[in-house]
């Protein structure tokens, strides 16, 4: 299995930076196990959100979560953790600092469909019937995911079954799927992605 890695609204030398190999193109794009391979990109303005795909197989990568994204600053901003003065790298929440404007507080946000999704467990999670003619599609079992995650209401359920107390915190803790935080005031942006259509 090969993968690679191409970035929405960048520019990039399409012959060594794309992460697609194409034609008569002499530069492998993709990596094997075992193997790195350093992309050369550049943004020539502020973007926002820019979505990172594989190219080394695009039909089954991003159901197993081979996507990402690259947020564009504005030109000398910098970044910090959601609660602490400490750089923020790869945070899925930051507050930006741009020069001469006031500070924002950015959250991240991926929306998976139709994932194969393990458990905590490392086991399958199965939501679909069988039909005893057509087994289930252990690739595409039907899975949505935030950010790599998602609470099943099946779980909270098990711990309280009353309805109207399954988004309480309080009752079942906070759940998988992320959960961001601000302060009243606080001026927000949320780069939405979707990163399975």
């Amino acid at each position: 299995m090969r993968v690679s890695l191409n970035p929405q609204y960048l520019y990039y030398d399409p012959v060594c930076d794309s992460g697609i190999n194409v034609g008569y193109n002499n530069r492998e794009q993709t990596v094997g196990v075992g193997e790195s391979k350093k992309y050369l990109w550049y943004a020539d303005r502020e973007y926002g959100s820019c979505i990172l795909q594989s190219f080394g197989d695009m039909r089954n990568h991003r159901y197993h979560g081979l996507f990402g994204s690259i947020i564009i600053e504005p030109a000398g901003a910098d970044w910090y953790r959601e609660d602490s003065f400490l750089p923020a790298l790869h945070e899925e929440q930051a507050v930006i600092v741009p020069p001469g404007v006031d500070s924002y507080r950015e959250c991240v946000v991926f929306i998976q469909n139709g994932i194969r999704m393990l458990d905590k467990n490392n086991q399958l999670v199965e939501i679909a019937m069988e039909d005893p003619d057509e087994h289930v599609d252990a690739e595409d079992t039907g899975e949505k995911g935030y950010n790599y995650r998602s609470e099943r209401f099946a779980n909270r359920l098990k711990q309280d079954n009353r309805i109207s107390k399954i988004f309480n915190s309080r009752v079942h803790g906070d759940p998988a799927t992320p959960l961001f935080t601000s302060y009243p005031g606080d001026r927000c942006h949320i780069p939405y992605n979707d990163a399975c259509r």
